[in-house]
């Protein structure tokens, strides 16, 4: 399954996993979207078929590229390795991965979705019960971690984190 990002023309990245109904709803409420992909997940099946170091360096190189050009540059050096895997990240919409093909006017340029894999992974267990007891329980865990990120930065010895 892969996950879907939707910026919402206001420079707002919603993040989704591809749920077809999930997504046509989004594109009611939010008309102006741009609808993205996570490359992460997009590698995780073209390394399936496609292995070795080579591939995955391109791969992330036309995820990352900045413009048409340069990710056609870099499917032209796919292509020599293989028609197959050129064809394979074809069919995945590179306007929805690359981030040669995304909005100019977004303010988020990113090809992953971390953030919401982290958080997800965070409240494994909450997600199943009713809304009022997850909420608080996702609130509980959002309290907690800002004491221990505030206890941490008591300790600093500078006033610049140590690292972000």
């Amino acid at each position: 399954m892969e996950d879907i990002g939707l910026t919402d023309g206001l420079g707002v990245t919603l993040m989704s996993d591809q749920h077809k109904g999930l997504v046509e709803a989004v594109k009611e409420v939010f008309p102006l979207a741009e609808h993205r992909q996570c490359a992460r997940h997009i590698y995780a099946n073209f390394r399936k078929k496609y292995t070795g170091i080579h591939f995955r360096s391109l791969f992330w190189d036309a995820s990352k590229s900045r413009t048409p050009q340069e990710f056609e540059g870099i499917m032209q050096e796919i292509i020599s390795l293989s028609l197959h895997a050129y064809e394979h990240l074809m069919e995945r919409q590179p306007s929805t991965w690359s981030r040669a093909f995304f909005k100019i006017d977004t303010s988020c340029d990113a090809v992953e979705n971390g953030a919401s894999e982290c958080f997800n992974s965070l409240i494994v267990s909450s997600r199943r019960k009713p809304i009022i007891t997850m909420l608080e329980e996702i609130r509980t865990l959002v309290m907690e971690r800002m004491v221990r990120m505030n206890n941490k930065a008591c300790n600093w010895d500078d006033e610049i984190c140590p690292n972000i």
